[in-house]
């Protein structure tokens, strides 16, 4: 699944994020462990564009990256797979994102497909601080603290569509 892209000054200096980047890379280590028949890239078409490249030049034959463009959102994704030629209900799934928002993906990818599982591509981890770090406020804490109210505030929300 992807993770957002950085622009450029033009299109051909748009890089994928940090988190998209990590999930490509993850993907294409799982794609080779178990010798998978295509690698899926989902997502809005200019992140799933950069990640094809990302993954052809991590060794990913083209012919078995399929790209999904249309999906902008966790809910959307398992509905815009769905309906690729080369996917079907019953095919067993990897789904490859960041560790905190696997159990959202993975809720969503288990009302569209019967086989599916969690791969977690990137991870909130801390170094050790000293005493008076652990004291001073984090730039990073607040990203972190952000990045876990949108997973509480997605799985809320998904709950309330459900209804």
């Amino acid at each position: 699944l992807s993770g957002g892209f950085l622009e450029g000054p033009t299109a051909a200096r748009d890089l994928l994020s940090g988190s998209s980047y990590a999930r490509t890379d993850r993907g294409v280590q799982v794609f080779r462990e178990v010798d998978a028949e295509y690698l899926v890239l989902a997502g809005g078409g200019e992140v799933a564009r950069l990640a094809a490249q990302t993954a052809e030049r991590l060794g990913v034959e083209r012919e078995r990256i399929v790209v999904e463009p249309r999906s902008s959102n966790t809910r959307a994704h398992p509905m815009e797979v769905h309906k690729l030629e080369e996917v079907t209900a019953g095919d067993r799934l990897a789904v490859v994102t960041s560790a905190r928002h696997l159990p959202r993906a993975l809720q969503e990818f288990g009302r569209h497909f019967a086989e599916v599982e969690g791969v977690p591509a990137e991870f909130i981890t801390t170094r050790e601080h000293s005493f008076i770090e652990q004291w001073l406020p984090q730039s990073w804490s607040l990203h972190r603290t952000t990045q876990g109210v949108h997973e509480h505030v997605g799985r809320l929300w998904y709950h309330v569509l459900a209804i």
